[in-house]
């Protein structure tokens, strides 16, 4: 049986796993430990707000190509896509869900002007354990999320590139594809 494409045999081509996840400057409470007879006080937001976080997994450079955007709309995706083909200037095979924005109008409009850049390949629909940046969002929400008051997005969003920073090899993602 022959395999239309696999990581790694044309050079000039390159598979990226991609998504987006919410960066809610409410904490998201997760259990931690601590010892006995205390508890953690973790203080809230009062009104909660929201970043958006576009990301791609690269397994040949065992990399993540990120963007923090402020909305999550078409126009947001179309510029994720624009910095993803200046990055890697090769046919890129983007593995991604069915969001709406993958296939709007606007991102239509945008492959159409780079024939031969992109291709989609669309998982089946309700199965996100099928993309490995999946784990990279969980293991950067653990780190950056879970339990932590940063006070302002500004603040949020520093430590998600600090997190990036430091994390250039996902190993859960990794093993995710093994």
């Amino acid at each position: 049986m022959k395999k239309e494409f696999e990581a790694g045999e044309h050079p000039d081509e390159k598979l990226l796993f991609l998504d987006e996840c919410d960066l809610h400057l409410q904490p998201i409470l997760g259990n931690n430990w601590q010892p006995a007879g205390t508890q953690n006080r973790v203080p809230a937001a009062g009104q909660n707000r929201k970043s958006y976080c576009f990301g791609a997994i690269d397994f040949s450079e065992a990399e993540v190509t990120y963007r923090i955007a402020d909305r999550k709309r078409s126009a947001e995706f179309v510029e994720f896509l624009e910095a993803l083909r200046l990055r890697c200037m090769t046919r890129l095979h983007l593995v991604l869900d069915n969001y709406s924005i993958h296939f709007s109008k606007e991102v239509k409009r945008y492959l159409e002007l780079h024939p031969g850049v992109f291709e989609f390949h669309f998982l089946p629909t309700y199965s996100p354990w099928l993309n490995p940046v999946e784990t990279v969002w969980r293991e950067m929400k653990a780190a950056v999320c879970r339990n932590y008051f940063h006070g302002t997005m500004a603040n949020l969003k520093r430590a998600v590139h600090r997190y990036f920073a430091t994390h250039a090899v996902h190993e859960g993602a990794l093993r995710a594809v093994a």
